[in-house]
């Protein structure tokens, strides 16, 4: 079973791997109700819970992550700040379709826009969101 040091060392990795690519290692942790993807802009809630933190790290330490795997990987920078999010397939078939096995961690080719904001902003993107766009269709919700 996992256990809190292999958080940090995820977290670390992945420090790491975004030092390697010139990109912010400020890590700032999502889920879905976190982002709005609207056209080609990923915009991100100003004041993110607290909270997110201690529930990505159980998220990363629960029994299918220790079963299945997951998939650690940046969303978007922006501010100098890296978002980034977990991903834990729900079964083996999605596993193996996104190639997890143990910790993987995933920088995409391509980020999309991203911009921070306030509530106002963000109750005015809502009715324009995307839908079933990756990686804004795999965040893990709130409270799983």
């Amino acid at each position: 079973m996992s256990d809190h040091r292999d958080f940090e060392k995820a977290v670390e990795n992945l420090s790491s791997l975004l030092a390697g690519r010139s990109l912010p290692t400020s890590i700032r942790w999502l889920f879905a109700d976190d982002v709005c993807l609207v056209g080609e802009t990923l915009f991100v809630k100003r004041a993110l819970p607290a909270e997110n933190t201690d529930l990505i790290e159980r998220l990363f330490l629960s029994e299918p992550a220790d079963r299945l795997g997951i998939e650690v990987c940046l969303i978007g920078v922006c501010s100098e700040v890296a978002y980034c999010s977990v991903l834990v397939p729900s079964d083996e078939d999605v596993a193996a379709e996104l190639m997890i096995r143990g910790v993987k961690y995933r920088i995409p080719d391509r980020l999309f826009r991203c911009e921070v904001i306030g509530l106002f902003g963000w109750l005015v993107r809502q009715p324009f969101r995307r839908k079933g766009v990756f990686p804004v269709w795999g965040l893990p919700e709130r409270g799983r």
